[in-house]
């Protein structure tokens, strides 16, 4: 079994759009785009992008690429690399659930049983409901 860093560090071009945007590539995966409305923006999704891409590879059996470094054509000005700790990222990418016990009435009970209503998915859009929040990402 093949020993994976926790660790992972790779370079990422952020170049400037119009009205302070940015626009965010990665020479190691070329596949990668981000476009952010400015730079605190980008830095948090290319990070984030950057993750997702290492881990589905990992996930995928697939070798990471080698950190090439920046080609000599991008001015080191447009150059950050972008730090992954494995570990966080994991955990921040999956759902865990809690078991919860709760009371209702009976007559709810009947009528959400005789309706096939999944109890789980129920709680989670009320408590989602009253707390104003829609994903994960809202909060």
């Amino acid at each position: 079994m093949r020993e994976i860093k926790e660790n992972i560090v790779y370079p990422a071009r952020f170049q400037p759009e119009g009205d302070g945007g940015v626009r965010i590539t990665f020479p190691d995966f070329p596949e990668l785009l981000v476009i952010a409305g400015d730079w605190q923006e980008g830095m948090e999704l290319a990070q984030r992008q950057l993750a997702l891409a290492v881990i589905d590879r990992l996930d995928s059996g697939r070798e990471l690429p080698a950190v090439a470094g920046p080609p000599a054509a991008i001015p080191s000005a447009e150059l950050v690399y972008l730090h992954i700790w494995l570990p966080y990222f994991r955990s921040d990418m999956r759902e865990v659930y809690v078991k919860k016990s709760v009371t209702i009435p009976q007559w709810l009970d009947l009528l959400a049983k005789k309706s096939g209503l999944n109890f789980s998915a129920a709680l989670v859009r009320g408590i989602k409901e009253e707390l104003g929040i829609r994903e994960r990402k809202d909060i």
